[in-house]
């Protein structure tokens, strides 16, 4: 994938240790897993998409992941229950918020973008 994550990335994670069964799922393999899955997924077109196109670009690192899980967000906006987090995304200038939650089957996934 064309992402790097940007040291210090992951200091919400450790600011936050009562919540690490919740917080260990933010890996990167995880954060890679759906961005890559929102980009078959949801964003056909515009802005995001082409920052989902270059991160899914295994040549580059286009994308840069330069802050990690924060900023809870209540999920009752989104027509559910519980909460998701921010994990901010830059290109080309751009900040990309993806507001990322933990799946039923355990996986993250990312529900909504903007920028």
């Amino acid at each position: 994938m064309g992402v790097s994550f940007r040291t210090g990335w992951d200091e919400y994670i450790r600011g936050y240790r009562q919540n690490q069964a919740y917080l260990d799922a933010f890996s990167e393999n995880n954060v890679l897993s759906a961005i890559g899955k929102a980009y078959v997924g949801r964003w056909a077109s515009g802005a995001a998409a082409g920052m989902l196109a270059a991160a899914c670009d295994v040549g580059g690192r286009n994308v840069e992941i330069e802050q990690g899980p924060h900023q809870p967000e209540d999920m009752a906006a989104f027509g559910g229950g519980g909460f998701c987090l921010h994990v901010t995304a830059r290109y080309q200038g751009r900040a990309f918020h993806l507001y990322v939650q933990q799946s039923s089957t355990g996986g993250l996934e990312v529900i909504d973008l903007t920028w």
